[in-house]
């Protein structure tokens, strides 16, 4: 059984999860092993009222993983987007859900850690999820293997609401924007 994005579009869920190492600053960590994306894939439960939403890291790539180090002031973070995402990874009407930031020494001494993140498109306690994060060491080096979490099928429905309504307000800013573009190149008949 696959999800869809939205009703009428019989589409399958298609998105990335975009992982980080920030310093306590936000800065984005410059070493390898600091930054990648990885391929969403999504199932639903077999009750169907949840979405399992995982992406999956090849650990033995040594140039594309995500390395957890235990020092002191860096943050692991990451998103989920929605779609292809061809207008940038940060176009804020894509994201899914987002981690709080949790720090690098939480990691330590464990294999699998769950973090709080939220659903920024959804009302209320809808609006947080616990996504679980497995780790596996290769070659003396700590990688994140896994990410997983399971959301609500109504709290998605909130969300590509919420997308739909965004994209309608784009469509009709940018109407707006091309008449008056055209008022202004339209030469004005003088009397």
């Amino acid at each position: 059984m696959s999800f869809t994005v939205g009703p009428s579009a019989g589409l399958p869920f298609v998105g990335w999860a975009h992982l980080s190492i920030r310093d306590s600053d936000g800065h984005s960590r410059q070493i390898k092993g600091s930054s990648v994306q990885s391929p969403l894939l999504a199932t639903v439960s077999a009750d169907g009222n949840s979405v399992i939403i995982e992406a999956e890291l090849v650990t033995s790539n040594p140039l594309s993983f995500i390395r957890i180090t235990n020092e002191d002031n860096f943050y692991f973070s990451t998103s989920f987007i929605m779609g292809s995402c061809h207008h940038g990874h940060r176009a804020l009407d894509h994201i899914l859900l987002q981690t709080i930031p949790v720090p690098c020494t939480a990691f330590k001494d464990v294999n699998e850690l769950n973090i709080e993140c939220y659903v920024p498109f959804a009302k209320g306690s809808n609006n947080r999820a616990q996504m679980t994060v497995s780790l596996v060491e290769h070659k003396l080096v700590t990688k994140i293997s896994k990410l997983s979490v399971t959301i609500p099928t109504a709290v998605l429905g909130e969300v590509y609401l919420y997308r739909d309504s965004l994209r309608k307000y784009r469509k009709l800013d940018n109407a707006d924007s091309d008449e008056g573009k055209e008022s202004k190149s339209t030469p004005q008949a003088s009397d």
